[in-house]
């Protein structure tokens, strides 16, 4: 806690760069939370675009809002480490840590629910909601996957844990969660300096306790992510990348298990090399049998967001042209009813109403044309079965 005020329950911490044009809204929705016991940490990362200007504006508004600046560039990565480490320097006392951003927009009850699901599961070190992935302007995504459920409450064993979490994580949307800060101090932080660090701080969490999840939509998230391992390369490491940077993510994660757990064991106090290992050489396992199923699955993955997208968009033109199926329908009605009487008091309606006559008489035109396509039609029937 600091000397101005006590320590919140919450503290959410979120690493800024260069997106002003969503952060407030970002930020607002997280100020707007019902559980208001919590304090909000803004890091800017050196952005140029008003993010500060910004960020100061929301401080002088609301009193648990802090602005911190990076005094050089860390990049994503250096940034959301120091983002947790400057939360439990700030606020060491506090019970739970979330990790914030600037471009994405949290529901009003979304600390509310997650609170009270720690509070109800003392075993859970995680809770998150269902999400959902929206565009620039706050649109869902035509081929956005529906909202999905994984979570590991009720699993004891902390390596059939782990298994389940690897296998269901949706590890770029869980990130965003509720954290017990206690489980985050025993691994010294969060993100090895790794690509894909996500998954692996998720799959280390799950070695400690439970995972549970909302099961309402509580979370939107903006854009789809760095799943680029390029474009995360750059974002991540500003100057020369350490060389196993370039080393496939899989690999980074399990030489980062090994080294943690059974050459240096500060991974666990009291784990032992022998379960160190085992962690290692059981993610690594999971990890080859996910990218073998992503590799099978590219394909069809590829088809089905295709379908998606057209069936999207089939829908909307059926919703754009749908006055104009009624119209036709009840024009077809016309003709089997009337025949062309109706088409001759539409054009004799026409001339007495000169504006809008053109439109009447159009539908004359159409409905003569279908009078004349039905006496061919019967013709054709009458000529196929006359005898020879």
């Amino acid at each position: 806690m600091t000397a101005d005020r006590p320590s919140p329950r919450v503290v959410v911490a979120a690493p800024l760069f260069n997106k002003a044009q969503y952060l407030e809204q970002a930020a607002r929705s997280l100020l707007a939370q019902t559980h208001g016991d919590l304090v909000l940490l803004l890091i800017d990362d050196g952005s140029t675009d008003g993010t500060l200007e910004l960020c100061r504006a929301l401080a002088a508004e609301d009193p648990r809002v802090e602005v911190h600046v990076n005094p050089r560039r860390l990049g994503m990565l250096g940034n959301t480490r120091r983002a947790f480490a400057l939360a439990r320097e700030r606020y060491p006392q506090a019970e739970f840590w979330a990790l914030g951003s600037d471009h994405d927009v949290w529901s009003p009850t979304w600390l509310e629910r997650l609170v009270a699901l720690l509070d109800e599961h003392p075993e859970a070190v995680l809770a998150y909601p269902q999400t959902q992935r929206i565009d620039e302007h706050g649109r869902p995504y035509d081929a956005a996957r529906a909202p999905w459920r994984a979570e590991t409450s009720g699993i004891r064993e902390p390596f059939a844990r782990m298994t389940a979490a690897f296998r269901g994580m949706v590890a770029g949307d869980m990130i965003y969660g509720l954290f017990r800060a206690r489980v985050l101090d025993s691994l010294g932080g969060v993100y090895r300096e790794v690509l894909v660090p996500d998954r692996l701080l998720l799959s280390e969490v799950a070695l400690r306790g439970e995972f549970v999840q909302a099961p309402e939509v509580l979370w939107r998230r903006r854009f789809r992510g760095l799943a680029d391992l390029d474009r995360q390369r750059r974002a991540f490491f500003l100057d020369a990348a350490p060389r196993h940077a370039a080393w496939p993510w899989w690999l980074q994660h399990t030489g980062a298990l090994l080294l943690v757990y059974v050459v240096r064991r500060s991974g666990a106090p009291g784990l032992g090399r022998a379960r160190g290992l085992r962690v290692a050489l059981t993610y690594l396992r999971l990890a080859l049998a996910l990218r073998y199923r992503r590799r099978m699955a590219r394909p069809r993955r590829t088809l089905r967001r295709h379908v998606r997208v057209a069936r999207a968009r089939v829908n909307r033109l059926r919703h754009h042209y749908a006055p104009y199926r009624v119209r036709h329908r009840i024009e077809g009605r016309l003709v089997l009813r009337f025949g062309l009487p109706a088409a001759t008091r539409l054009r004799q309606g026409a001339a007495v109403l000169p504006a809008g006559g053109t439109r009447m008489v159009a539908v004359a035109e159409r409905l003569e044309a279908a009078v004349v396509l039905q006496s061919v039609v019967a013709a054709a029937r009458a000529a196929r079965h006359e005898v020879p």
